[in-house]
């Protein structure tokens, strides 16, 4: 989930003097920091085998389901790329995972605020910087949660362990990226934005984000035991539901 608002709010307009601009600033700061931080820390567990290509082929997916993303009535923008940065996780592991959603977020939300010529600290630092944090945070705390339940890095065979863990992956990834944004709505918009949020938007949200995050699963299997072709053309069928979404 990536915020692509159609308008700046009230803040924004005002300058970065208004009373909401700092506790928004130092809120984006200390996630990104700590996320960031945390996945820096975390390259010495690096697995064995996972080069660069496989990196940027599911940042360069990721990117362009996103590009297909939509507007619910807040700022916020909702799309299928949780799909893919799980199916990364549990294909290469948790520290490649959380590059690839770090990699594809932040040049997205980059490229999409220049296409709209939204050159403002908001756009250009704290929304890339917050969710760089937070996708770091995501992954690797939900890597480590995957395998704490006995399931194991990279997913090679669906067995009850490894379902039962992406089950509960799944579940875990959507609460903390709507916990973390929710937050973020308050902070900019205060309490009436988030109840807006819930009533309008809430249950389609669940439909187009957390309903599709087990097929990661799928997408994760074809990459670690198929044929490059295999990848590929379930690449394309993704790409295309999630124009069509």
């Amino acid at each position: 989930m990536q915020i692509r608002d159609p308008d700046p709010p009230a803040d924004t307009a005002q300058g970065p003097l208004h009373p909401r601009a700092l506790p928004r600033l130092l809120y984006a700061v200390l996630v990104g920091f700590v996320g960031l931080g945390a996945l820096v820390a975390d390259l010495d567990g690096w697995p064995a085998g996972v080069g660069w290509p496989s990196i940027l082929i599911f940042a360069a997916l990721s990117f362009l389901v996103q590009r297909s993303s939509f507007h619910l009535g807040s700022p916020t923008a909702h799309s299928l790329a949780g799909v893919i940065d799980v199916a990364a996780l549990l294909a290469l592991g948790r520290t490649p995972g959380a590059v690839v959603a770090v990699v594809s977020g932040t040049a997205y939300l980059l490229l999409n605020s220049l296409r709209r010529q939204r050159l403002d600290r908001r756009h250009l630092l704290e929304i890339p910087l917050f969710n760089a944090g937070l996708k770091a945070l995501m992954a690797l705390a939900g890597g480590s949660l995957y395998v704490a339940l006995g399931a194991e890095l990279p997913l090679v065979a669906l067995d009850w362990r490894a379902a039962l863990a992406a089950a509960v992956l799944s579940v875990f990834w959507f609460a903390l990226d709507q916990l973390a944004w929710a937050l973020w709505d308050y902070i900019e918009g205060g309490l009436a934005r988030v109840r807006r949020s819930i009533r309008s938007a809430f249950p389609t949200v669940m439909l187009i984000e957390l309903v599709p995050l087990p097929f990661a699963v799928i997408v994760g299997l074809v990459y670690t035991q198929l044929d490059w072709f295999a990848f590929g053309l379930l690449a394309l069928v993704i790409v295309a539901v999630s124009i069509l979404v």
